[in-house]
C-alpha cells in the first residue's frame, strides 16, 4: 500500500506540474477561489496562535465580520498543514493541499476497494479511478475543500467493518467514524451531509439486498453507529453551536437551486479539462448551467459501457450489485429537481431529487457534487473486476481486461498543462516592518475592494481577490473592511461579500475601469462616514486596474499624496 501512495503522489505532482515548476508564486487552478483558500488555511494557525477564535474572524468584512462555519472552514487542514505555512507562505501550502488531497484520497479508496475486492491490482486501478476521477478534476480547479476527500472511502471501509465483516468490536469502527466525521465537519461540511446521504440510501441498498440477515446483524450495527454519532457530537458540539447560534449565522438562500446540476449530456460530452475533447464537444458544454469546476458526471462512452457491462455480467456477485443499483440512484440524484438536457431545463418533469431539493440542509446542497460517491461505488466495482481476472488463468483474459480499462481510462485524461495561475505578491507585503507604525490589529483598506468576483465586471473579477492573499502573505497583521465571505446581509439575505457603501461601490467601479469621480462635498462626507464605521487606519492602493484613477481619488479625498512602496500607494494615520 505504501508503494500505491508513493504512486499516486508521483501522478498528483505531474498533474500539477505547471504549479510545481514555481510552487511559491503559481498555484493550481485559476479564479480567486484559490486565494480565498490560501486566506483560511494562514487563519487557522493564526488564531490560535494569537488566542482568537478560529471558527469567527473580523480580520474581513470589519467590523461585522463572518462566521467560519458558514464559509468552508479550513480548521483540519490548516493545522495539519500549519509547518508548512510557516515555513513556505499560503502559495506553497495551497499546491501542498491540492496535490495530498488528490494522492490521499485516492489511496484512501485503495484501502477501501482492497477491503471489499480483496486484490491490491484492483484496490489500485480503483483508487484511481476515485482519486482522479472527473469529480476531482473539476474541484482541482480551485476547489480544495472538495478536493480532500478522504472521509468517504474511510467511512465506507469502516461501515464495511461494521455492517458486512464484524471482525472486531462495534465500538472501535464506530469511534473511529466519529472521529472522522468531526474532523469532516471543519473540513468541508457539505462532503460530511452527502457522505451520510450516501450512508442512508447504501444502508437501505444493502438492507434491500440481504432481507434476511438484517435482524442478525442489526444489534452490532446500531452499536457501533451509536458509538459514532456520541463521538461525533462530543467533538462536534463548539462547531456547531458557532454555526447555529453563533453570530453571522446566514438564514437567506446560499445557493441558487437548479443549477449546479449534471446536463445529461455532461455524462457523455468531456469539457476542455479533458485531453480528448474536440471542439464541437466543449461547444456544447457552453449551453450548460454552471461551470467546468462543478461538471462532475463526466463518463465516457467506454467507462459507461465498461460499468453496464460488470453490472449485467457480474450481477450475482454482492459488492458489484449494491455498487450497480448504488450508482443508478447516485446518477439520478445528481441530475438536480429537474431533467438538463443541452442547457435547457424540464421543468415539468420533476426528478428523484425535487423530492428533498427543498428541506433544510439539502436545499444546500449541489446535486452534481453527488457524483464523488458514484465514482466512490465504481471504483468498487472496478477493483471486483480485475481482482475476477485476475484470479483466472489465460493471457488472453488479462489481456482483454487491460485493453478494456485502458480503454475506459482514455476519455478521462486530463488536458495538460494544468490550469495554473501567478500570484504575484507586491515586495511592500514583504517587508519585515510595513505595518510596524499600525497598532495589531489595526483596520486597513485596501483597493481593489475585495468581495464576491461574481458580482464585478469581468475586468475586475482577476484582481477582486488579491487583498487575501496580500494580508494572508503579510501574516495578518491588520484587519479589513472587504473580503469574499458569506455573511448575512441587512435584509437577511445572503451575501457574498460586505454589504454596498458609498466607497465600496466607488473602489470597486474604478476597478472595473471607470475614472475616478470629482470630489463634491457630499462624496467627501460619505467616504469619511464609511472610513469612520470601518475604524481605518491606513488606505493602500494595490497593483490593478486602473490603478491611477484608485490613487486619483484617494489623494483628491485625503487633499494629500500618497507614500510610493514600488507598486503600492499607502495614505498612513488617516
Amino acid at each position: 500500500m505504501a508503494a500505491a501512495l508513493l504512486a499516486y503522489v508521483a501522478l498528483a505532482v505531474l498533474l500539477f506540474g505547471s504549479a510545481w515548476r514555481d510552487p511559491a508564486r503559481v498555484t493550481v487552478g485559476f479564479g480567486g477561489d484559490p486565494e480565498l483558500f490560501m486566506w483560511l488555511l494562514s487563519w487557522t494557525p493564526f488564531a490560535l496562535g494569537h488566542g482568537l477564535n478560529p471558527l469567527l474572524t473580523d480580520y474581513l468584512i470589519y467590523p461585522q465580520g463572518a462566521n467560519l462555519m458558514w464559509n468552508t472552514v479550513q480548521l483540519a487542514p490548516g493545522l495539519v498543514l500549519w509547518p508548512v505555512l510557516s515555513a513556505f507562505g499560503p502559495v506553497v501550502t495551497f499546491n501542498v493541499l491540492m496535490t495530498l488531497a488528490l494522492a490521499l484520497s485516492a489511496w484512501c479508496a485503495c484501502l477501501a476497494v482492497r477491503s471489499i475486492a480483496g486484490d491490491s491490482i484492483g484496490a489500485f486501478a480503483g483508487g484511481l479511478l476515485y482519486g482522479f476521477s472527473p469529480y476531482m478534476l473539476g474541484h482541482a480547479l480551485g476547489h480544495p475543500n472538495f478536493v480532500v476527500c478522504i472521509f468517504p472511502p474511510l467511512n465506507l471501509l469502516l461501515l464495511y467493518e461494521l455492517l458486512v465483516r464484524r471482525r472486531c468490536a462495534p465500538w472501535l469502527p464506530g469511534a473511529l467514524l466519529g472521529l472522522l466525521a468531526a474532523a469532516q465537519l471543519v473540513t468541508n461540511e457539505e462532503i460530511l451531509f452527502t457522505t451520510a446521504f450516501f450512508d442512508v440510501v447504501g444502508v437501505a441498498v444493502l438492507a434491500l439486498l440481504n432481507r434476511d440477515s438484517i435482524r442478525e446483524r442489526a444489534g452490532h450495527a446500531l452499536r457501533g453507529l451509536a458509538t459514532a454519532l456520541a463521538v461525533c457530537l462530543v467533538l462536534a458540539a463548539i462547531p456547531l453551536a458557532t454555526q447555529f447560534l453563533g453570530p453571522q449565522r446566514v438564514l437567506g438562500e446560499v445557493r441558487a437551486p437548479d443549477f449546479y446540476v449534471d446536463d445529461l449530456l455532461t455524462f457523455f460530452v468531456p469539457s476542455q479539462i479533458y485531453w480528448l475533447a474536440p471542439e464541437d464537444a466543449v461547444r456544447l458544454t457552453t449551453h450548460w448551467t454552471g461551470n467546468a469546476a462543478e461538471w462532475n458526471g463526466y463518463l465516457g462512452l467506454p467507462l459507461a459501457a465498461l460499468l453496464a457491462g460488470l453490472a449485467l455480467l457480474r450481477w450475482r456477485h454482492p459488492a458489484v450489485r449494491w455498487a450497480a443499483i448504488l450508482g443508478l440512484v447516485i446518477a439520478v440524484c445528481s441530475l438536480g429537481p429537474h431533467l438538463h438536457l443541452n442547457g435547457h431545463v424540464y421543468r415539468r418533469y420533476p426528478l428523484p431529487w425535487s423530492l428533498v431539493q427543498g428541506l433544510p440542509l439539502f436545499r444546500d446542497i449541489l446535486p452534481g457534487r453527488l457524483m464523488l460517491y458514484f465514482f466512490l461505488v465504481a471504483a468498487v466495482a472496478v477493483g471486483v473486476f480485475v481482482a475476477e481476472v485476475r484470479s483466472r488463468r489465460g493471457i488472453a483474459r488479462r489481456a482483454a481486461a487491460v485493453a478494456l480499462l485502458a480503454l475506459a481510462a482514455l476519455p478521462l485524461l486530463p488536458a495538460l498543462p494544468w490550469a495554473s495561475t501567478e500570484r504575484p505578491l507586491p515586495a511592500f507585503f514583504q517587508e519585515a516592518g510595513a505595518f510596524s507604525s499600525l497598532p495589531p490589529g489595526s483596520v486597513v483598506l485596501i483597493a481593489p475592494f475585495s468581495t464576491d468576483p461574481g458580482v464585478q465586471a469581468p475586468s475586475a473579477q482577476a484582481t477582486a481577490t488579491h487583498p487575501m492573499y496580500w494580508q494572508a502573505a503579510a501574516g495578518l497583521p491588520f484587519r479589513m473592511p472587504s473580503g469574499y465571505m458569506r455573511v448575512p446581509g441587512p435584509d437577511g439575505e445572503t451575501l457574498n461579500g460586505p454589504p454596498a457603501t458609498t466607497t465600496s461601490q466607488l473602489i470597486i467601479g474604478i476597478q472595473e475601469g471607470q475614472p475616478a469621480p470629482s470630489m463634491t462635498d457630499s462624496l467627501r462626507g460619505a467616504m469619511a462616514s464609511d472610513l469612520k464605521s470601518w475604524q481605518v487606519h491606513a488606505v493602500i492602493v494595490g497593483p490593478m486596474q486602473n490603478q491611477s484613477e484608485e490613487v486619483r481619488l484617494f489623494s483628491d479625498y485625503f487633499g494629500r499624496p500618497p507614500e510610493q512602496h514600488g507598486d503600492v500607494y499607502v495614505w498612513w494615520q488617516v
